[in-house]
């Protein structure tokens, strides 16, 4: 299956992969040096979530209703070297890449809670048709 990212105006569609390498090389290119690699780290997860098939059917104009920021914060949470210290930091801007920073919260918040550690506990509902696996096959 092809996963798309975005639907241009010509009815065009970008693969969430050609979207992800072409972020990734812009946000490497606009960093200073010393941000370029977690710039370009960051940027490669960010739209991970794209590949769940509840994202892939919003394409089609179906209201259903998912947020895919979660997916990457997430994952890189899961996935960092726990010696990454700039893992926070990164969680933090993939989940807020479209609505902003939010409150990080305390360690006490539940998956509902609109704060990052509330978000980071949101992998359970990522099942299904909400499942955006597939990026680990591209």
């Amino acid at each position: 299956m092809k996963y798309y990212a975005h639907t241009r105006e010509d009815g065009e569609r970008q693969t969430v992969k050609a979207h992800l390498i072409g972020v990734s090389k812009l946000a490497e290119d606009f960093s200073v040096d010393l941000l370029k690699p977690l710039a370009k780290k960051a940027s490669l997860y960010h739209d991970i979530g794209k590949y769940a098939l509840n994202f892939q059917k919003r394409l089609d104009d179906d209201k259903v209703k998912f947020s895919h920021a979660s997916c990457g914060a997430i994952e890189y949470k899961t996935l960092a070297d726990k010696n990454d210290c700039f893992a926070p930091l990164m969680e933090y801007c993939i989940a807020g890449h479209h609505t902003g920073l939010m409150d990080g919260g305390t360690v006490a918040d539940n998956s509902d809670s609109p704060t990052l550690n509330g978000t980071l506990k949101r992998a359970d509902e990522y099942t299904g048709e909400s499942d955006y696996s597939a990026y680990a096959t591209e």
